[in-house]
């Protein structure tokens, strides 16, 4: 693998407040934890009903992203293909 991840805090709400609902992303990110964090804490400006957020990484290419995340299979894949 050549390089290692970098990551984005993908915000989450909820705007239906039903109980079968969920958050789901809508279209933002940011750098930083600490940011993240504070989206959530943010009782002054809510968006929607509930508010969270989860961690994302970030790889230059595909190949890089599924060593990382399946690395014991990404080696028996890449065995099969050579």
């Amino acid at each position: 693998m050549s390089s290692e991840p970098k990551y984005v805090y993908v915000l989450l709400m909820d705007d239906s407040g039903t109980t079968r609902s969920i958050d789901e992303p809508f279209g933002l990110a940011v750098t930083t934890e600490e940011e993240a964090k504070r989206f959530i804490s943010d009782k002054t400006r809510p968006v929607g009903y509930s508010q969270s957020y989860c961690k994302v990484a970030i790889f230059d290419n595909k190949d890089d992203a599924l060593e990382w995340k399946y690395p014991e299979f990404y080696k028996q894949f890449d065995k099969e293909v050579k």
